[in-house]
């Protein structure tokens, strides 16, 4: 009961939401920058959490693929923070410099982890809806509401057999 998908979605988005929060004990030179990030994440993590527990299925995957997108923005902030901190030096402090780069790696493994995870439910979920007839396109298509009944006339060209031709004088 507790490991149905729905839960498994919240679970992912809130601990993903957590490792963002997480980034505030990252060093101050990066920390403008990892703030926007962490707002980027909160309102993905609210409209992914709004988007699972709605009843309606039709826009799931919209909700799913914009949480995914501002996820590997994450990540990639993630990344680009350790790299950064690897670039300055710290001569006196080595063993501490390498845990610190240890638990940044970490962070970001278990992002890219989460982020595979429900890219795996993002294509049952368009399979899913592709089958049922759900996607967007398919709900949008044109229905005319006024049927013609008939036909107009077809065209015919003017030829030498239906034409005639009379000479005044």
């Amino acid at each position: 009961m507790l490991l149905t998908k729905t839960h498994r979605h919240v679970a992912i988005g809130l601990i993903v939401m957590g490792l963002a929060f997480v980034t505030f004990a990252y060093p101050s030179n990066v920390q403008t920058f990892l703030n926007v990030i962490q707002g980027l994440q909160l309102i993905a993590t609210v409209s992914l959490i709004y988007g699972i527990l709605k009843k309606d299925p039709l826009h799931k995957d919209k909700f799913l693929l914009f949480w995914m997108v501002s996820t590997a923005i994450f990540f990639f902030a993630l990344v680009f923070c350790s790299f950064s901190y690897m670039g300055e030096y710290h001569y006196d402090d080595f063993f501490i410099v390498m845990l610190i780069l240890l638990g940044m790696w970490i962070v970001a493994a278990a992002v890219a982890c989460f982020l595979y995870l429900m890219y795996q439910e993002y294509i049952v979920l368009t399979q899913n809806n592709r089958v049922a007839g759900l996607s967007l396109p398919a709900a949008n298509a044109f229905n005319p509401t006024v049927e013609t009944k008939e036909n107009p006339p077809p065209y015919i060209a003017p030829t030498s057999e239906n034409m005639t031709v009379s000479i005044q004088s």
